[in-house]
């Protein structure tokens, strides 16, 4: 498993590990939020990490991506391809070198045009849901969506399961947000790639966030 995303998703990386260690009789304790942080290197800007299960020969790979884009989004340290100087697309190839088509990339990162989103002081839930507001802008953003699929497809062999951006209390943009991704993805139409929508599952139990982002996997 190859997991692209948030602090959301990195649990998610955690609780994979858990379920399939209780499928082959292993019990431990789980971690919390903090260490859950430590593991992953998040105190050192690194914000990656990789569970092994040996008896079943899987290996589960947690990364921060938390926008895709052509480029790399250079102002988060914890993006992996934030210290690489080169294109989304080849970072990403040298990730996957190793991944094969029995392989599944789970990610919830948002599609963002990194290239109209660099000269702005927006933050970038805001400026994307900004500019999808029209009926022109959400069609020109339809077609750099899918330049961003057509790329992850070519360097990702296996299935591709993409997850809603996650809850954020009640922010009408990553609302927004979620509408366009579903939209592009579904319009896309390739065999190997879903998207899963959770986000009403996640927006119905917003009580058992510990605050407006992280979920404690209950």
């Amino acid at each position: 498993f190859y997991l692209l995303g948030n602090s959301v998703i990195r649990h998610y990386s955690f609780n994979i590990k858990y379920l399939l260690d209780e499928y082959i009789g292993i019990k431990e304790n789980k971690l919390n939020r903090e260490e859950e942080k430590l593991k992953c290197g998040a105190l050192l800007d690194v914000n990656s990490c990789t569970h092994f299960i040996n008896n079943i020969r899987t290996t589960i790979k947690f990364l921060w991506m938390n926008t895709i884009g052509e480029a790399p989004d250079r102002t988060d340290k914890r993006d992996i391809c934030s210290i690489a100087n080169t294109t989304t697309e080849i970072c990403l190839r040298n990730i996957f070198e190793n991944a094969t088509m029995k392989d599944v990339l789970i990610l919830s990162s948002s599609l963002v045009n990194s290239t109209s989103y660099a000269g702005s002081d927006m933050s970038w839930i805001n400026y994307f849901a900004n500019i999808i507001k029209s009926q022109e802008s959400f069609q020109i953003g339809h077609l750099s969506a899918h330049k961003t699929l057509d790329m992850l497809l070519s360097v990702f062999p296996g299935a591709i399961i993409w997850l809603p951006y996650p809850f954020i209390g009640t922010n009408e943009s990553v609302e927004q947000v979620n509408t366009f991704l579903r939209a592009a993805i579904e319009t896309y139409c390739s065999e190997r790639l879903i998207f899963l929508n959770t986000y009403s599952l996640l927006k119905d139990h917003k009580h058992l966030y510990l605050d407006a982002i992280h979920h404690p996997g209950k």
